[in-house]
């Protein structure tokens, strides 16, 4: 089963159309187009950041060895969670079954592929559940009109927003 992909690129973002020979699925995805400025940013600030509570713990703090690595990771693992890289959102329309819906926001320490089950979150909507897909539109903060993407999910309290990478 061979697969065709196509790239679409703006401003703000590039999307992929990936698709299989038979046509079963069509997979859509948006990635930033800051998305590896942000990601080098990211961890040039995590770096800094590090080096300079590592500094501040030796200088300020006479902490034993141990209590000094054990702080310095904490450090560490705080930031790295702060610090991320950037969303990446994708849609997947599997013919007859329904649509899955994911959100990817990696950390800037090691790549996506090497954590991927701990940093994406998919979500599947059963096609009988979908209701409609709409495009609407909303007022965000400056009084500007955004267009949107959503999905109307049967008895669902709130629209399930698709590539709010776009929409913002």
């Amino acid at each position: 089963m061979k697969s065709q992909v196509s790239v679409i690129k703006d401003q703000r973002y590039s999307l992929s159309i990936e698709k299989d020979d038979r046509e079963t699925f069509v997979k859509f995805t948006v990635i930033p187009s800051s998305y590896a400025l942000k990601s080098v940013v990211n961890f040039l600030l995590l770096i800094v950041l590090n080096s300079i509570a590592m500094k501040t713990c030796h200088d300020k703090l006479e902490l034993p060895f141990y209590k000094a690595v054990m702080l310095r990771l904490a450090i560490f693992v705080v930031t790295s969670m702060f610090l991320r890289k950037p969303t990446i959102e994708s849609m997947t329309v599997i013919r007859n079954y329904g649509v899955e819906v994911t959100k990817e926001n990696g950390l800037v320490v090691c790549p996506n592929s090497w954590i991927q089950p701990w940093i994406q979150r998919s979500d599947f909507l059963a096609r009988d559940l979908i209701v409609d897909v709409i495009i609407n539109e909303g007022f965000v903060k400056n009084q500007q009109v955004i267009f949107y993407l959503a999905i109307l999910v049967r008895e669902a309290k709130r629209l399930t927003l698709l590539f709010s990478v776009c929409a913002l």
